[in-house]
């Protein structure tokens, strides 16, 4: 990895994976992954006895071989409005003094707290919550691509994730349905795609957000 170059993943639906008949890559948290065995570097040790004895703008460049990791409860929980996020960053000790100045800014809710701890320590109630959103995310993705794979509608298998990534390339409209006017641009045939889907009751998300 380049010295310049941070590494930050986000986890926002690690436990929603699930099972298909597609040949999709297997999931592998990076927090598994031992950067000792793998890549024989203890990230803990580049910080604390190289990067202190640099000056401060040459610092960052061994800080960077630090992972960090983000993941929040709106996925795999299903519950965006409880505004639940995680830092996992887990060598990086100026990281962690400055998130815990900003932090003072961001507190979360009891409610929120008690909600989503009391899940994560239940022994019982969280392997049957992932167990059933397992299932359950697999039998809506079975329903969404027997739909696409009826309609001749290309999509992208997936293993994981509440999204089907699909192709609608073809019936992107060149024209406009309310007055007529050509489209000119991608961005605007894909958006005139969405309303024509929303004025239909189908949300589509375009591309374009992303």
């Amino acid at each position: 990895m380049s010295p310049r170059c941070s590494s930050i993943l986000s986890l926002y639906s690690a436990l929603s994976t699930f099972e298909t008949s597609h040949s999709a890559v297997p999931f592998t948290s990076i927090l598994s992954i031992d950067p000792i065995v793998e890549a024989h570097c203890n990230p803990s040790r580049i910080v604390r006895h190289f990067s202190h004895s640099l000056p401060v703008k040459l610092r960052s460049s061994f800080l960077c071989e630090i992972q960090h990791v983000v993941y929040s409860a709106s996925k795999d929980w299903g519950v965006n409005g409880l505004r639940l996020g995680v830092l996992v960053s887990q060598a990086n000790p100026e990281l962690h003094t400055a998130m815990e100045s900003s932090c003072l800014l961001m507190k979360i809710s009891s409610a929120s707290d008690i909600l989503w701890s009391s899940l994560l320590l239940d022994p019982v109630a969280l392997p049957t919550y992932l167990e059933m959103n397992r299932s359950r995310l697999a039998q809506a993705y079975q329903h969404a691509i027997r739909f696409l794979e009826e309609h001749e509608i290309s999509y992208r298998p997936s293993n994981a994730g509440h999204f089907v990534w699909i192709d609608l390339r073809r019936y992107l409209p060149d024209r406009a349905m309310e007055d007529g006017r050509y489209l000119e641009t991608g961005v605007e045939r894909e958006e005139e795609l969405a309303k024509h889907f929303l004025r239909n009751g189908i949300n589509v998300v375009c591309l374009t957000l992303y």
